[in-house]
């Protein structure tokens, strides 16, 4: 019997068109989608706060036309003068709400990766979720309640205070591997 020399291998789904672009980066005939994966992550993981920081200007969810630098400049200013704030690897984050800050939150980590908030949306707290990918599953059914829609398409409660907040933010972490306090922390 012959050992097995290959590294175990996992398959995954992608769009086509992602597939696409991911054989734009191919640097040679003998080069592999594997490889070039390999990069794009020690490329990420390299330049985590670059990522942090270009997301920050759009934190206040403007509209979807591009920004002028007198607007960018505008969000900048309000985003500096709330004084509650989280910080997501070293990135100050902040909204007019908790809701609002959390939903920026799981928008940030939906970009970096988005199995961690699919396994944070099986988490409950107590009656409520954390995140769902439909608006009546956040509240056990009590469409009363306000909810918010992340840019990814996830929903969060707009009801929360700061304790919710912070449990959200420790379930987050646990769903992603990360330390609450470092990584991830409330500021109050």
């Amino acid at each position: 019997m012959t050992p097995n020399l290959h590294p175990p291998v996992a398959l995954v789904s992608l769009k086509e068109e992602n597939v696409a672009k991911l054989a734009s980066l191919l640097s040679s005939e003998d080069d592999t989608l594997d490889a070039v994966v390999g990069r794009c992550i020690e490329a990420t993981l390299s330049n985590r706060p670059q990522v942090k920081v270009s997301r920050a200007v759009n934190l206040e969810r403007p509209s979807e036309t591009a920004l002028t630098e007198a607007e960018t400049s505008k969000t900048r200013s309000t985003i500096i003068t709330h004084s509650k704030a989280i910080e997501v690897f070293g990135e100050r984050i902040s909204a007019s709400s908790m809701g609002k800050m959390f939903r920026d939150v799981v928008d940030l980590i939906h970009d970096l990766d988005p199995q961690v908030i699919q396994r944070l949306s099986l988490v409950k707290a107590r009656v409520r979720r954390y995140v769902a990918s439909c608006p009546e599953d956040i509240h056990g059914g009590r469409m009363n309640l306000p909810t918010l829609q992340t840019e990814s398409g996830w929903w969060v409660s707009g009801n929360i205070g700061a304790e919710d907040l912070k449990r959200a933010l420790r379930a987050l972490c646990e769903a992603g591997g990360l330390t609450y306090g470092d990584d991830i922390r409330y500021i109050p």
